[in-house]
Parts: structure tokens; C-alpha cells; sequence
């Protein structure tokens, strides 16, 4: 029985070694991209001045759905865009279309790769406690592909978005840019689409995502 306890002992330390973070970070990148808008504004005519148009752009994030292309973000992300290009982890650039937008802050969006993308896996949100260790994976304010982790800091949260709030809270730390990307527990499956923030007013992170 000795021999047997000295045996497993070094199994059941391994059982609860903390997550290399490096490989599971490297494992994730592929299914996740960044993503850029490009929304015409229109001035109009004042004193005696002719309307004018202004090329709007701005970033987001979003994580693949399937091999052939499909591809979830916020719908605040693509509202409006005359034009959605999509970057892999790879550097490759491919031009988007957008399929459905939500009553929720969700969208689908659709690129044509030449070689077959490398879908997410589903985890369970309702299986989310409170203190459950995450990673966030985005492109916050242009700095595309970066990774924070952090941790569930609250559940059921209602920030008035629309009649289906029932937010899940974070401090992994998100910023403009992150918007769309997936939050993913450690077994590396998205449970969470990185949606909001609370901030001060500088629009960066405080914490509260």
C-alpha cells in the first residue's frame, strides 16, 4: 500500500498544477481574429458648405465558428460598416460579410479562407462560478492577438443592454477593441463573448469587464 500511495502521489500533484498559460494561449490564437471597419459618416451641408463624408474606422474581435469561415463578434462591432476585413492569427487579411445581427449585442460575420480555419470550442456558461480562473483573447485598441487572463469576478449581471442581460463579470482586462473576442476557461473553451467595460471616462480598462 506504500509503494502504491508513493506511486500516485506524483500523478496527483500533476493533477493540480497551475495551466501553462504559453501553450494554452498558443493553442487558442488561431481561432481567434481581429477585426476592421471602415463606417462612412456623413456631414451635412452648413453655411453654404457642401455635405461631406468621412471614412470612420475603428477595431474589434471575434472568434471562428466553423473551417469555412464563420465567424461570431458584437453587433455594436459591424453596425453601420461599409466595409469589415478580418485578420488571422497568421497575418492573413480576408474581406468580410456580414450575415445576421442579434436583438442581443452578437453577430455572424463570413470570410472565404483558402485553407480551412481552426473553430473554437464551446464550453458551458452555466457551469461558470464565481473565482473561475479566464482568458481573454482580443484586439484592444489595435493591438491585435493579445491575451489577459484574469478571473469571474460576478455572474447575472444586468447592464440594461437589451430585455436578455445576464452578463458574466471579469478583471481580466479588457479594452476598446476587445469587443467581440472570446473570454475562455482554462480547459480552453469560450464560455463568454467579451462585450463591455466600465471605465472612468478614458474608455480603458478599470477592471470591470
Amino acid at each position: 500500500l506504500l509503494a502504491l500511495a508513493l506511486l500516485l502521489a506524483p500523478l496527483a500533484a500533476r493533477a493540480h498544477d497551475p495551466v501553462d498559460l504559453t501553450v494554452l494561449s498558443a493553442r487558442l490564437l488561431p481561432s481567434v481574429v481581429s477585426i476592421a471597419t471602415v463606417k462612412l459618416v456623413e456631414t451635412p451641408a452648413q453655411k453654404g458648405q457642401a455635405a461631406t463624408q468621412t471614412r470612420r474606422r475603428s477595431v474589434g474581435s471575434g472568434f471562428v465558428l466553423t473551417e469555412d469561415g464563420l465567424i461570431a463578434t458584437n453587433k455594436h462591432v459591424i453596425d453601420g460598416a461599409s466595409e469589415v476585413t478580418v485578420t488571422l492569427a497568421n497575418g492573413t487579411t480576408l474581406a468580410a460579410t456580414v450575415l445576421s445581427r442579434a436583438i442581443v449585442d452578437i453577430a455572424l460575420i463570413q470570410v472565404q479562407p483558402e485553407q480551412p480555419l481552426t473553430p473554437i470550442a464551446w464550453g458551458d456558461s452555466n457551469k461558470v462560478k464565481q473565482g473561475m480562473p479566464v482568458v481573454a483573447i482580443g484586439n484592444p485598441l489595435g493591438y491585435g492577438f493579445s491575451v489577459t487572463s484574469g478571473i469571474i469576478s460576478a455572474l447575472e449581471r444586468d447592464i440594461r443592454t437589451s430585455p436578455f442581460d445576464d452578463y458574466i463579470q471579469t478583471d481580466a482586462p479588457i479594452n476598446q477593441g476587445n469587443s467581440g473576442g472570446p473570454l475562455f476557461n482554462l480547459q480552453g473553451e469560450v464560455i463568454g463573448v467579451n462585450t463591455a467595460l466600465q471605465s472612468q471616462g478614458d474608455g480603458g480598462s478599470i477592471g470591470i469587464g
